[in-house]
């Protein structure tokens, strides 16, 4: 980004710029691979189809990495583990570590959540119903029928 663009950005704006950035880029390289690629043509035959807003010595290198064993490797392990979830949640794109922080702040006492009340935060929608049956199968088996979080859902939600 530096490169491209000379902004005089405060440090924790550019960070952000940064990682969204980032995001956007993957995203536009897995939105261009899915649709474009074709794993019956050889590396030379591929670069003659490919998005016109796409570089190509940027599409070669993508198609010839995504077809390495190593990359094709991490994609099987990737989409075992991705198999092996078994409840949804609802973070969206914060990460836990910026929820946990969150509801630090709001917490009288300033004491960081458990894993215990991070749970709900996470697995129940604002409205207090569960993303999906295997969360709600889940909090019941730890927690009994309702804790005392359940009497106040949107308090710890809206973090």
């Amino acid at each position: 980004m530096q490169t491209v663009f000379d902004l005089p950005l405060r440090e924790e704006v550019r960070e952000w710029v940064d990682t969204k950035t980032d995001v956007l880029w993957k995203s536009w390289k897995d939105k261009l691979f899915a649709k474009w690629h074709r794993p019956h043509l050889s590396l030379d035959e591929q670069m003659t189809l490919v998005d016109q807003r796409a570089i190509q010595s940027q599409w070669r290198e993508l198609v010839a990495h995504r077809r390495t064993d190593e990359a094709k490797a991490m994609s099987r392990r990737n989409k075992e583990n991705r198999s092996q979830l078994r409840t949804a949640h609802t973070a969206g794109t914060r990460s836990f570590a910026q929820y946990r922080a969150a509801a630090q702040a709001r917490d009288p006492d300033g004491q960081e959540p458990d894993r215990m009340q991070m749970y709900p935060m996470m697995h129940i929608r604002r409205d207090g119903t569960f993303v999906d049956q295997a969360s709600a199968d889940l909090y019941v088996e730890v927690f009994g029928s309702k804790c005392e979080w359940m009497d106040n859902v949107n308090a710890w939600i809206d973090v």
